[in-house]
């Protein structure tokens, strides 16, 4: 959202992160500058007043030397809209602001050189091709149910390292690119020179914006500048004043996208960024402001209550932890973390997992993207096709399957439309380069696997509401409403409770003396804590018992 406003008296620009984050996809061949330059000046002839409709850019995706699939024009239409409008009815958008968004699509980290040690580790883990893996003697690396290798060095978060300082690699796309990025927004892309206006300049607030936050009304890019101080109509600049001026003021913007340790080869060193074992409840989490959750081992983290729209997650470098997040957000990244459970209840934007292992993930959100991981489990109900990206292997996907009281009312406020089609679309991935458009049941797939309707689970999700509830003496309920769940998984789920019930009343009228009763008791709380011990969930239950004592003695101060 842009505001005209008075003009700024100081240059505060910085680039947005999360484009980065959730935009970019790992497709390098797909486009070059000279044919998105190129491209783009044929595109804007088949508009008017350079506003681009998503029929007009799916037939010139596919017939110009682009020559992307209908899925592929259509995933970055999609994705592009995220970032620019809440508005899922919305199908057309300035044409200009799209190109810089596919001009992002030439950005990889991997382009920068690193020291040649690294170099070597990092050519020997990924990409590997399926000839490579079966010659390394992964014998099982085009099995969807177990990770190609177990080599140290082939584990997605040893990749994490080469993604540290990335935010001053992102700085320099930008000002290496500058003069590209003047001339996509000017009326004369294919021209060696070009003069801006202040509406044209103003284009570039899709990727560079202004100010002191990413909150509220935004100011107009040329706002900040002086050269654009006269308000004649079409009053023009020339790119080296504006490409000159931009570059010295253009910088990271450490508040809204605070950076931290990606490593995860070395520890952490910083008491303040490695967190062990205290289970915490992140109310006191500070309105605007990112919720950055990092180096975490063995912790468990309940954030609810504090509504989290318009803000950031970035859960990185975690271990051994769960993490709730009853509550609404607008990004969420999941990056180089290893057997962690991650629930967020609503994501108005993109949530992006990285580099993962034996991550599980259950969330509502606009879009879902996993890329570069294994051996994870996602359970979702997004509003767009899921999206799987890089080396990703052993994934299962399955429908949304959390619940807690908040969770529709906080699907309204998110502004997700979860249509009846948009349901089902967690078993409808889409494969950077491949689709799969109807697949079979449950059907096996060199990257993913449907999670089997008699495995799946719902997961209750603990809440600050529910611990106040026990406090005053009720008991909330352990039942709510499944509100994505397809019918096959609710034919399922039905079959496990009747079973249940039907052991319940096998007992009730075995006949059973006191005696025998105390022991079948005695022997089923047996089993129920060896599972707990053997799950990892004592630990979490533990620490929500703590986490409650230590809200009472707080509210007894």
């Amino acid at each position: 959202v842009h505001g005209k406003g008075p003009r700024q008296k100081m240059a505060k620009l910085w680039v947005r992160g999360e484009l980065f984050d959730h935009g970019v996809f790992p497709c390098p061949t797909r486009f070059s500058t000279a044919n998105i330059v190129e491209n783009f000046s044929q595109l804007r002839r088949l508009t008017s007043n350079n506003v681009l409709h998503r029929d007009t850019w799916m037939q010139f995706a596919q017939t110009s030397t682009f020559a992307l699939t209908d899925e592929e024009a259509n995933l970055y239409f999609d994705t592009f809209s995220i970032f620019e409008t809440a508005d899922y009815s919305q199908q057309s958008f300035d044409v200009r602001a799209f190109s810089i968004f596919i001009l992002l699509q030439t950005y990889s980290l991997q382009k920068h050189s690193v020291p040649a040690v690294d170099k070597h580790q990092f050519d020997a883990t990924w990409p590997l091709t399926s000839t490579e893996r079966v010659a390394s003697g992964a014998a099982n690396a085009l099995s969807p149910h177990s990770s190609p290798s177990t080599s140290p060095l082939n584990s997605p978060r040893s990749r994490v390292q080469f993604r540290s300082g990335e935010e001053s690699h992102r700085l320099a796309f930008v000002r290496q690119n500058l003069r590209v990025l003047l001339r996509l927004v000017s009326s004369a892309p294919t021209s060696e020179e070009v003069s801006l206006t202040a509406e044209e300049f103003d284009v570039l607030g899709i990727l560079v914006q202004g100010g002191d936050s990413s909150q509220g009304m935004r100011p107009l890019l040329s706002s900040f500048a002086t050269f654009y101080s006269n308000p004649s109509l079409g009053f023009k600049v020339h790119e080296s004043l504006i490409a000159d001026w931009m570059l010295k003021h253009v910088a990271w913007n450490e508040t809204t996208y605070p950076s931290f340790p990606l490593s995860s080869l070395s520890p952490v060193k910083s008491p303040r960024d490695f967190h062990v074992g205290t289970p915490r409840e992140m109310s006191s989490h500070k309105e605007g402001q990112p919720l950055v959750l990092n180096g975490l081992v063995r912790d468990t983290i309940l954030q609810s209550s504090t509504d989290l729209r318009g803000c950031d997650v970035h859960i990185v470098n975690c271990s051994e932890s769960v993490i709730y997040i009853a509550a609404n957000s607008r990004f969420v990244s999941v990056l180089g973390c290893k057997d962690i459970l991650v629930v967020v209840g609503t994501a108005s934007g993109v949530v992006t997992v990285d580099f993962c292992e034996r991550v599980t993930v259950t969330t509502a959100c606009r879009c879902f993207r996993i890329g570069n991981s294994q051996d994870c489990s996602v359970n979702v109900a997004c509003s767009l096709r899921p999206i799987i990206y890089g080396d990703s292997w052993g994934l299962v996907l399955g429908p949304h399957n959390a619940h807690y009281p908040q969770l529709r009312d906080q699907i309204q406020r998110a502004g997700l439309r979860l249509t009846e089609t948009a349901v089902s679309n967690w078993a409808r991935p889409f494969i950077m380069t491949k689709t799969i458009a109807e697949p079979a049941p449950y059907q096996h797939h060199t990257s993913f696997t449907l999670l089997e309707p008699e495995k799946f689970a719902p997961l209750a999700v603990p809440t600050l509401e529910a611990f106040d509830m026990m406090d005053t003496g009720s008991r909330p309920s352990t039942r709510h409403e499944l509100l994505f769940l397809p019918a096959e998984y609710e034919v399922a789920l039905k079959k496990q409770e009747t079973a249940v019930l039907a052991l319940q009343r096998l007992v009730e009228d075995s006949h059973m003396s006191d005696e025998q009763k105390k022991l079948a008791q005695h022997v089923t709380q047996g089993h129920f804590r060896e599972w707990l011990v053997s799950s990892g969930n004592v630990r979490q239950l533990v620490d929500l018992i703590r986490l409650d004592q230590e809200r009472l003695k707080g509210s007894e101060r």
